[in-house]
């Protein structure tokens, strides 16, 4: 190649020269544009970078804001909800003051009205009616009373429990069952005749004892609650014996301490009922007791003797039946009754 000085005269360059100095400047302005495009390329990652964060700066204030006013808004219902919560309570307590009072009111005018045990089986049932079967509660009052009733009639009282708040059977025998019941004289009885008594009326504390023999199937079992074992001879006071027990009687020992626990419990025992068994009549034989002196003597006062009334009708129904009677010399026999209530009952 041929080329022109600064004087005007050609002058020739190398090819090899000329090529390699075209090549360095375009190398170089390659190199000025890459420098040049990888700069623009940094700026706009870093712009999109801030721009980015910049966004995410402005969701996650945004998302606190929004948490913010709905934090202030729950808060807001909930006190709004505890004062709502306090006023329906004090309405409550206001309101449960005040049937309170009604009942209470209601009541005291029942109890003036009503006589003692019929106020406290209606208070019972008020109290009951509020509470399910499994949270009843009894009283020793309640519970001797419905004790009463079961004694008075099983069936009557299966059929009121259907309609009344009572206890149930199974809860009346395991009333019977706490009470320990030995041979001899049962001291809570008598502590209890003995509170009784200190209101009663003189007239009301005359009193007699009546005793009987009863027939008992001679049988052995082992009492868990008491620890001790059943069924043998037992005089009361640590005396027992090893045979088996098959009836149940009074003896003239206890006799006389029967009387005069019931003279300690604050009662006046005057009168000595028994019917006309072969052990009685020894015991009253042995007492000195006969038709012109009925009665015999316990520090220093008199008890009359008195045969069983009932048994006394047994007796003459079994001789009439047996032998009949003869009255006027006329016989009445067994016979003639049979005619007069088969007449009598048409």
């Amino acid at each position: 190649m041929s080329t022109l000085d600064a004087s005007g005269k050609q002058s020739h360059v190398p090819p090899s020269e000329k090529d390699s100095v075209a090549g360095s400047s375009s190398q170089e302005q390659v190199n000025e544009e890459a420098v040049a495009g990888s700069s623009s390329m940094r700026e706009r990652h870093i712009e999109d970078v801030v721009y980015s964060s910049v966004r995410q700066c402005h969701r996650t204030a945004a998302a606190e804001c929004s948490l913010t006013l709905k934090i202030r808004a729950l808060k807001s219902q909930v006190s709004k909800l505890r004062a709502k919560v306090k006023h329906l309570q004090r309405q409550k307590v206001s309101k449960g003051k005040k049937e309170l009072t009604k009942k209470e009111l209601m009541m005291k005018e029942l109890q003036h009205l009503l006589p003692a045990k019929v106020y406290a089986f209606v208070f019972t049932q008020l109290q009951m009616s509020q509470r399910k079967c499994q949270g009843y509660r009894w009283t020793t009052q309640d519970k001797a009373f419905f004790l009463s009733l079961w004694h008075a009639s099983p069936k009557c009282y299966r059929l009121l429990c259907k309609v009344f708040s009572m206890p149930s059977v199974r809860t009346l025998q395991k009333t019977c069952q706490a009470v320990d019941f030995k041979t001899g004289f049962n001291t809570n009885i008598l502590s209890t005749m003995r509170k009784a008594m200190e209101t009663t009326k003189p007239i009301d504390k005359l009193c007699a004892i009546v005793t009987d023999e009863m027939s008992l199937k001679e049988a052995v079992h082992y009492n868990e609650a008491a620890d001790r074992v059943e069924g043998f001879e037992d005089y009361g006071k640590g005396q027992r014996t090893p045979y088996v027990a098959n009836y149940a009687s009074g003896f003239m020992s206890m006799l006389f301490d029967g009387i005069r626990e019931l003279w300690e419990a604050g009662m006046e025992c005057l009168v000595f009922i028994c019917d006309q068994a072969a052990g009685n009549r020894a015991m009253l034989t042995r007492l000195g007791v006969t038709k012109e002196q009925p009665f015999f003597s316990v520090d220093g006062i008199r008890v009359f003797c008195l045969w069983d009334p009932p048994h006394l009708i047994k007796n003459i129904r079994n001789n009439w039946r047996r032998h009949g009677f003869v009255l006027d010399g006329n016989e009445i026999t067994w016979d003639i009754l049979e005619d007069l209530y088969a007449c009598d009952s048409h």
